[in-house]
């Protein structure tokens, strides 16, 4: 049972509100040895997913990245992705004031309805990464993005799928670089022997 001198306000604005990943894991580590070992996963899980789906950059809301123009179908797949995942947030905020309460299994039954969620949410991340990997004509397209959707790939499902743009974007640019040594070899400029 909780020890009664948790403050338990304190750990519930560290659990759902916008900060840093090292205070909402200072937090965390704070209660870990007053609460059951599964309870403090579940809050690790939380806080991971949080940096990984919600972009909060140190308790701020960092911008969806701009590749292209501004309304392109990343970005709006990226706004997709975050509105699917706070939605699976949502379940979990209804029972906030249980997450210290181990004998309360609301908690239980409403983090499932969140890893059903997450679920979801890593499909949709996969798809827009699929889907925006269609349109790359270049190298440097490619990369960014792999530097967008970096942040996904502490999932397993969603780093298996990245690596997999990795070699097509590594495949690309040996492809590149190959045309350049055929060119040169081709067209040898003179007075550089």
């Amino acid at each position: 049972h909780c020890s009664p001198f948790l403050d338990k306000q304190e750990i519930l604005s560290h659990a759902f509100r916008a900060m840093s990943i090292q205070e909402t894991l200072l937090a965390i580590r704070k209660f870990t040895r007053m609460l059951p070992h599964q309870r403090c996963r579940d809050l690790q899980d939380i806080a991971d997913c949080q940096s990984q789906f919600a972009r909060w950059l140190d308790g701020e809301k960092a911008p969806v990245p701009n590749i292209g123009d501004g309304e392109s179908p990343l970005s709006s797949g990226l706004e997709n992705i975050e509105k699917i995942y706070d939605k699976c947030l949502q379940s979990l905020y209804e029972v906030k004031q249980t997450i210290l309460d181990p004998s309360d299994s609301s908690w239980n039954d409403n983090y499932q309805k969140f890893r059903l969620g997450v679920n979801e949410t890593e499909n949709l991340v996969e798809n827009v990464l699929n889907e925006a990997f269609d349109t790359v004509q270049s190298v440097k397209e490619g990369v960014e993005i792999l530097d967008v959707f970096h942040q996904y790939t502490p999932r397993q499902r969603i780093r298996q799928v990245y690596e997999g743009k990795i070699e097509r974007v590594y495949r690309k640019f040996n492809a590149q670089l190959h045309q350049v040594r055929r060119y040169l070899s081709l067209h040898r400029p003179s007075g550089l022997d």
